[in-house]
């Protein structure tokens, strides 16, 4: 879900969202000061992305 639709939908500021944010990546960025061969949440995600991008190309290839 974009940040637009839960700012209409739920009626969470913009800068909630942006705060909500930044905290997450300063947990993610000391969780990885500590103990840098463990995987972030924002790892995680960041591979999930690029796994998503790479079935979603291979399901093209495969109609092609």
């Amino acid at each position: 879900m974009e940040s637009f639709q839960l700012i209409e939908k739920c009626g969470i500021s913009k800068a909630s969202i942006t705060n909500w944010c930044n905290e997450f990546n300063e947990e993610c960025e000391a969780q990885s000061k500590n103990d840098p061969d463990t995987k972030t949440e924002a790892d995680y995600m960041k591979e999930n992305r690029r796994l998503r991008q790479e079935l979603e190309d291979a399901k093209k290839e495969n109609l092609f």
